[in-house]
Protein backbone atom coordinates (compact mmCIF):
# COMPACT_ATOMS: atom_id res chain seq x y z
CA UNK A 1 0.00 0.00 0.00
CA UNK A 2 1.61 3.61 -0.98
CA UNK A 3 1.26 6.26 1.29
CA UNK A 4 -1.06 8.35 -1.22
CA UNK A 5 -3.46 5.52 -0.21
CA UNK A 6 -2.75 5.59 3.27
CA UNK A 7 -3.35 9.25 3.89
CA UNK A 8 -6.68 9.08 1.65
CA UNK A 9 -7.81 6.76 4.36
CA UNK A 10 -6.57 8.80 7.49
CA UNK A 11 -8.47 11.64 5.90
CA UNK A 12 -12.04 9.91 5.81
CA UNK A 13 -11.31 8.25 8.87
CA UNK A 14 -10.45 11.34 10.37
CA UNK A 15 -13.74 12.59 8.50
CA UNK A 16 -16.24 10.34 9.84
CA UNK A 17 -15.02 10.60 13.25
CA UNK A 18 -15.21 14.49 12.82
CA UNK A 19 -19.04 13.62 11.69
CA UNK A 20 -19.74 11.80 14.49
CA UNK A 21 -17.99 13.89 17.18
CA UNK A 22 -19.83 16.71 15.78
CA UNK A 23 -23.52 14.62 15.34
CA UNK A 24 -23.46 15.07 11.57
CA UNK A 25 -23.38 11.49 11.06
CA UNK A 26 -24.77 8.69 13.28
CA UNK A 27 -21.82 6.36 13.05
CA UNK A 28 -23.05 4.24 15.97
CA UNK A 29 -25.78 2.95 14.85
CA UNK A 30 -24.21 1.84 11.36
CA UNK A 31 -21.34 0.45 12.86
CA UNK A 32 -24.27 -1.96 14.55
CA UNK A 33 -26.37 -2.75 11.54
CA UNK A 34 -22.25 -3.35 9.63
CA UNK A 35 -21.39 -5.84 12.89
CA UNK A 36 -24.46 -7.66 12.96
CA UNK A 37 -24.30 -8.48 8.89
CA UNK A 38 -20.37 -10.11 9.78
CA UNK A 39 -22.00 -11.72 12.17
CA UNK A 40 -24.47 -13.18 10.15
CA UNK A 41 -22.59 -13.80 7.36
CA UNK A 42 -19.97 -15.72 9.43
CA UNK A 43 -23.20 -17.93 10.92
CA UNK A 44 -24.43 -18.43 7.29
CA UNK A 45 -20.79 -19.88 5.94
CA UNK A 46 -19.99 -21.75 8.68
CA UNK A 47 -23.55 -23.92 8.50
CA UNK A 48 -22.84 -23.78 4.92
CA UNK A 49 -19.16 -25.23 5.74
CA UNK A 50 -20.65 -28.11 8.14
CA UNK A 51 -23.57 -28.92 5.20
CA UNK A 52 -20.71 -29.21 2.72
CA UNK A 53 -19.03 -31.68 5.08
CA UNK A 54 -22.10 -33.35 6.11
CA UNK A 55 -23.02 -34.33 2.65
CA UNK A 56 -19.94 -35.47 2.20
CA UNK A 57 -19.66 -37.39 4.70
CA UNK A 58 -22.87 -39.01 3.79
CA UNK A 59 -21.36 -39.40 0.49
CA UNK A 60 -18.49 -41.54 1.74
CA UNK A 61 -20.50 -43.35 4.38
CA UNK A 62 -23.02 -44.25 1.11
CA UNK A 63 -20.28 -46.44 -0.23
CA UNK A 64 -18.02 -47.17 2.61
CA UNK A 65 -20.18 -48.21 5.98
CA UNK A 66 -18.67 -49.35 9.42
CA UNK A 67 -18.39 -52.55 10.82
CA UNK A 68 -19.95 -51.63 14.10
CA UNK A 69 -22.51 -49.25 15.11
CA UNK A 70 -20.19 -47.65 17.37
CA UNK A 71 -17.71 -45.49 15.16
CA UNK A 72 -14.41 -45.59 16.92
CA UNK A 73 -12.13 -42.61 16.90
CA UNK A 74 -10.65 -43.68 13.50
CA UNK A 75 -13.46 -41.71 11.72
CA UNK A 76 -12.01 -38.63 12.39
CA UNK A 77 -9.44 -39.37 10.61
CA UNK A 78 -10.97 -41.37 7.72
CA UNK A 79 -12.86 -38.30 6.81
CA UNK A 80 -9.91 -36.04 7.34
CA UNK A 81 -8.65 -37.73 4.39
CA UNK A 82 -11.43 -36.99 2.22
CA UNK A 83 -10.29 -33.90 0.10
CA UNK A 84 -13.25 -31.37 -1.27
CA UNK A 85 -13.38 -29.49 -4.12
CA UNK A 86 -16.23 -27.24 -4.37
CA UNK A 87 -16.67 -25.92 -7.33
CA UNK A 88 -16.57 -28.84 -8.89
CA UNK A 89 -18.00 -31.05 -6.45
CA UNK A 90 -15.60 -33.88 -6.46
CA UNK A 91 -14.73 -35.97 -2.61
CA UNK A 92 -11.36 -37.45 -3.51
CA UNK A 93 -10.79 -40.23 -0.61
CA UNK A 94 -7.33 -41.90 0.16
CA UNK A 95 -6.50 -44.81 -0.97
CA UNK A 96 -4.27 -45.64 1.91
CA UNK A 97 -6.90 -44.37 4.61
CA UNK A 98 -9.20 -46.42 3.00
CA UNK A 99 -7.14 -50.02 2.59
CA UNK A 100 -5.85 -49.21 5.74
CA UNK A 101 -9.56 -49.01 7.96
CA UNK A 102 -10.51 -51.55 5.47
CA UNK A 103 -7.49 -53.95 6.90
CA UNK A 104 -7.74 -52.65 10.24
CA UNK A 105 -12.13 -53.85 10.29
CA UNK A 106 -13.13 -50.21 10.69
CA UNK A 107 -15.17 -50.34 7.47
CA UNK A 108 -16.25 -52.99 4.62
CA UNK A 109 -17.40 -51.71 1.02
CA UNK A 110 -21.10 -51.56 0.94
CA UNK A 111 -21.14 -52.37 -2.66
CA UNK A 112 -17.89 -54.23 -3.96
CA UNK A 113 -19.29 -52.99 -7.73
CA UNK A 114 -19.29 -49.09 -7.19
CA UNK A 115 -15.45 -49.71 -7.39
CA UNK A 116 -15.33 -49.32 -10.60
CA UNK A 117 -17.79 -46.82 -10.98
CA UNK A 118 -15.14 -44.81 -8.71
CA UNK A 119 -12.42 -45.53 -10.72
CA UNK A 120 -14.04 -44.32 -14.28
CA UNK A 121 -15.32 -41.23 -12.28
CA UNK A 122 -18.84 -42.05 -12.73
CA UNK A 123 -20.16 -42.43 -9.53
CA UNK A 124 -21.96 -39.41 -8.17
CA UNK A 125 -23.58 -39.58 -4.62
CA UNK A 126 -25.67 -36.39 -2.77
CA UNK A 127 -24.17 -34.59 -6.26
CA UNK A 128 -20.73 -35.35 -5.74
CA UNK A 129 -18.19 -36.84 -7.99
CA UNK A 130 -15.97 -39.61 -6.03
CA UNK A 131 -12.51 -40.53 -7.18
CA UNK A 132 -9.93 -41.87 -5.59
CA UNK A 133 -6.44 -40.05 -4.55
CA UNK A 134 -3.04 -41.29 -4.03
CA UNK A 135 -0.19 -39.28 -1.63
CA UNK A 136 3.60 -38.95 -2.13
CA UNK A 137 4.64 -41.55 0.00
CA UNK A 138 2.31 -44.42 -2.30
CA UNK A 139 3.43 -43.45 -5.53
CA UNK A 140 6.94 -43.45 -4.01
CA UNK A 141 6.62 -46.51 -2.65
CA UNK A 142 4.82 -48.25 -6.11
CA UNK A 143 7.60 -47.05 -8.20
CA UNK A 144 10.25 -48.70 -5.61
CA UNK A 145 8.02 -52.14 -6.00
CA UNK A 146 8.10 -51.80 -9.74
CA UNK A 147 11.80 -51.37 -10.01
CA UNK A 148 12.30 -54.30 -7.27
CA UNK A 149 10.37 -56.63 -9.20
CA UNK A 150 11.72 -55.81 -12.84
CA UNK A 151 15.06 -56.67 -11.23
CA UNK A 152 13.68 -60.01 -9.46
CA UNK A 153 15.60 -63.27 -10.57
CA UNK A 154 13.54 -65.74 -12.76
CA UNK A 155 11.63 -68.42 -11.38
CA UNK A 156 11.16 -71.44 -14.21
CA UNK A 157 9.15 -73.39 -11.47
CA UNK A 158 6.00 -70.93 -12.87
CA UNK A 159 5.89 -73.16 -16.08
CA UNK A 160 3.03 -75.47 -15.42
CA UNK A 161 3.52 -79.29 -16.42
CA UNK A 162 3.49 -79.22 -20.23
CA UNK A 163 1.84 -82.64 -21.19
CA UNK A 164 -2.43 -82.16 -20.99
CA UNK A 165 -2.61 -78.35 -21.89
CA UNK A 166 -0.28 -76.55 -20.06
CA UNK A 167 -0.77 -72.83 -18.45
CA UNK A 168 1.87 -70.41 -18.50
CA UNK A 169 0.41 -66.94 -16.46
CA UNK A 170 2.76 -64.07 -17.18
CA UNK A 171 1.52 -62.12 -13.94
CA UNK A 172 4.37 -64.30 -11.85
CA UNK A 173 6.83 -63.38 -14.00
CA UNK A 174 9.67 -60.68 -13.70
CA UNK A 175 8.64 -58.36 -16.90
CA UNK A 176 12.75 -58.45 -17.91
CA UNK A 177 12.33 -62.78 -17.93
CA UNK A 178 9.16 -62.77 -19.75
CA UNK A 179 10.67 -63.01 -23.21
CA UNK A 180 12.82 -65.99 -21.42
CA UNK A 181 9.71 -67.52 -20.09
CA UNK A 182 7.65 -67.45 -23.15
CA UNK A 183 10.33 -68.80 -25.55
CA UNK A 184 11.13 -72.03 -22.77
CA UNK A 185 7.68 -72.68 -22.64
CA UNK A 186 7.26 -72.62 -26.22
CA UNK A 187 10.28 -75.24 -26.30
CA UNK A 188 8.93 -77.70 -23.68
CA UNK A 189 5.40 -78.12 -25.81
CA UNK A 190 5.38 -81.48 -26.98
CA UNK A 191 3.90 -81.94 -30.72
CA UNK A 192 0.32 -81.71 -30.76
CA UNK A 193 0.03 -80.14 -27.36
CA UNK A 194 -1.55 -76.77 -26.92
CA UNK A 195 -0.67 -74.38 -24.72
CA UNK A 196 -2.45 -71.62 -22.80
CA UNK A 197 -0.50 -68.13 -22.11
CA UNK A 198 -2.54 -65.98 -19.91
CA UNK A 199 -1.67 -62.49 -18.51
CA UNK A 200 -2.72 -58.97 -17.48
CA UNK A 201 -2.20 -55.42 -19.06
CA UNK A 202 -2.94 -52.39 -18.85
CA UNK A 203 -6.19 -51.41 -21.56
CA UNK A 204 -3.88 -48.36 -22.32
CA UNK A 205 -0.26 -46.88 -22.07
CA UNK A 206 -0.92 -44.53 -19.05
CA UNK A 207 2.21 -42.44 -17.97
CA UNK A 208 3.77 -44.23 -15.44
CA UNK A 209 3.36 -41.52 -12.59
CA UNK A 210 -0.87 -40.49 -13.45
CA UNK A 211 -2.90 -41.54 -11.58
CA UNK A 212 -4.57 -44.22 -13.52
CA UNK A 213 -1.37 -46.18 -13.90
CA UNK A 214 -0.72 -45.88 -10.10
CA UNK A 215 -4.18 -47.06 -9.06
CA UNK A 216 -3.71 -49.77 -11.33
CA UNK A 217 -0.73 -51.16 -9.26
CA UNK A 218 -2.53 -51.83 -6.25
CA UNK A 219 -3.83 -55.34 -6.26
CA UNK A 220 -0.21 -56.26 -8.05
CA UNK A 221 2.28 -54.96 -5.05
CA UNK A 222 3.81 -56.63 -2.26
CA UNK A 223 0.76 -57.87 -0.07
CA UNK A 224 1.27 -56.22 3.65
CA UNK A 225 -0.37 -58.92 5.62
CA UNK A 226 -0.22 -62.18 2.64
CA UNK A 227 3.38 -61.80 1.50
CA UNK A 228 4.34 -65.20 3.20
CA UNK A 229 1.09 -66.92 2.65
CA UNK A 230 0.47 -66.42 -1.01
CA UNK A 231 2.54 -66.18 -3.89
CA UNK A 232 3.05 -62.59 -5.56
CA UNK A 233 2.84 -61.29 -9.05
CA UNK A 234 5.25 -59.06 -10.19
CA UNK A 235 4.92 -55.45 -12.32
CA UNK A 236 4.96 -57.18 -15.53
CA UNK A 237 0.97 -56.39 -15.93
CA UNK A 238 2.06 -52.83 -15.76
CA UNK A 239 4.57 -53.15 -18.37
CA UNK A 240 3.47 -55.66 -20.66
CA UNK A 241 1.33 -55.76 -24.13
CA UNK A 242 0.03 -57.59 -26.06
CA UNK A 243 2.02 -56.63 -28.97
CA UNK A 244 5.20 -57.51 -27.32
CA UNK A 245 3.98 -60.90 -26.45
CA UNK A 246 3.22 -61.74 -29.97
CA UNK A 247 5.98 -60.59 -31.40
CA UNK A 248 8.14 -63.00 -29.27
CA UNK A 249 5.98 -66.18 -29.76
CA UNK A 250 5.95 -65.31 -33.40
CA UNK A 251 9.97 -65.61 -33.18
CA UNK A 252 9.92 -69.08 -32.90
CA UNK A 253 9.31 -71.14 -35.70
CA UNK A 254 8.83 -74.22 -33.88
CA UNK A 255 5.06 -73.24 -32.57
CA UNK A 256 2.41 -71.01 -33.74
CA UNK A 257 -0.29 -69.09 -32.44
CA UNK A 258 -3.81 -70.21 -32.87
CA UNK A 259 -5.65 -68.11 -31.26
CA UNK A 260 -5.71 -64.63 -29.15
CA UNK A 261 -8.84 -64.05 -27.13
CA UNK A 262 -9.90 -61.23 -24.80
CA UNK A 263 -11.21 -63.08 -21.57
CA UNK A 264 -11.63 -59.90 -18.96
CA UNK A 265 -15.16 -60.57 -18.95
CA UNK A 266 -14.45 -64.31 -17.82
CA UNK A 267 -11.73 -63.25 -15.74
CA UNK A 268 -13.99 -61.19 -14.30
CA UNK A 269 -16.84 -63.90 -13.46
CA UNK A 270 -13.91 -66.05 -12.34
CA UNK A 271 -12.57 -63.30 -9.37
CA UNK A 272 -16.31 -62.60 -8.12
CA UNK A 273 -17.23 -66.32 -7.90
CA UNK A 274 -13.90 -66.79 -5.86
CA UNK A 275 -14.24 -63.46 -4.14
CA UNK A 276 -18.06 -64.88 -2.92
CA UNK A 277 -16.57 -68.06 -1.67
CA UNK A 278 -14.64 -66.92 0.42
CA UNK A 279 -16.30 -64.31 2.07
CA UNK A 280 -19.53 -66.34 2.25
CA UNK A 281 -18.37 -69.90 2.83
CA UNK A 282 -18.20 -69.90 6.55
CA UNK A 283 -15.43 -72.94 6.53
CA UNK A 284 -13.39 -71.82 3.72
CA UNK A 285 -13.50 -68.38 5.59
CA UNK A 286 -12.65 -69.32 8.73
CA UNK A 287 -9.37 -71.57 7.17
CA UNK A 288 -8.13 -68.74 5.29
CA UNK A 289 -8.30 -66.82 8.34
CA UNK A 290 -6.76 -69.23 10.42
CA UNK A 291 -3.67 -69.27 7.76
CA UNK A 292 -3.68 -65.74 7.08
CA UNK A 293 -5.25 -63.63 9.87
CA UNK A 294 -8.12 -61.74 9.76
CA UNK A 295 -6.05 -58.31 8.53
CA UNK A 296 -4.77 -60.70 5.66
CA UNK A 297 -8.25 -62.15 4.65
CA UNK A 298 -9.69 -58.78 4.81
CA UNK A 299 -6.72 -57.94 2.49
CA UNK A 300 -7.00 -60.28 -0.12
CA UNK A 301 -10.76 -59.49 -0.43
CA UNK A 302 -10.85 -55.88 -0.95
CA UNK A 303 -7.81 -56.65 -3.30
CA UNK A 304 -9.86 -58.67 -5.03
CA UNK A 305 -12.36 -56.25 -5.64
CA UNK A 306 -10.42 -53.51 -6.64
CA UNK A 307 -8.79 -55.78 -9.26
CA UNK A 308 -12.66 -56.79 -10.39
CA UNK A 309 -13.38 -52.63 -10.34
CA UNK A 310 -9.99 -52.33 -12.56
CA UNK A 311 -11.10 -54.39 -15.06
CA UNK A 312 -14.97 -54.09 -15.66
CA UNK A 313 -13.90 -50.36 -15.47
CA UNK A 314 -11.76 -50.71 -18.55
CA UNK A 315 -8.73 -50.12 -17.18
CA UNK A 316 -6.88 -53.27 -17.39
CA UNK A 317 -7.57 -56.45 -20.10
CA UNK A 318 -7.12 -60.02 -19.54
CA UNK A 319 -5.81 -62.08 -22.36
CA UNK A 320 -5.60 -65.52 -23.55
CA UNK A 321 -3.03 -67.26 -26.36
CA UNK A 322 -3.43 -70.29 -27.48
CA UNK A 323 0.20 -71.40 -28.57
CA UNK A 324 0.42 -75.07 -30.63
CA UNK A 325 3.59 -77.31 -30.90
CA UNK A 326 4.50 -77.99 -34.93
Amino acid sequence: MDARIVRELFTKAHYFITLWRTGGFYLEPLCIVFLAFVIRLIRWMSKRRDQIRSDSHQALLSIFIPTSSAWPSKRAALFNSVALARPSKVLRVSVSAILKNIIDGVIEARNPEDLSHILHSRLRIYGWTIQFSLDLRWRVSSLVWILESITSSFKPHFLTSVYVNPILCLDFIAYNHVERALQSFQSRLKKGITGIIRFTTMASSFPIYSDSFMLCCLPFTHRKYLGRHIVQRTSAPLLLNLHFVIKTLSSTPAASISSIANVTSEYITVLRFWRHRIVVDKALRTALVENWGERGWREHVFLLDWEIGLLDAGLLTRWSIAVQHL
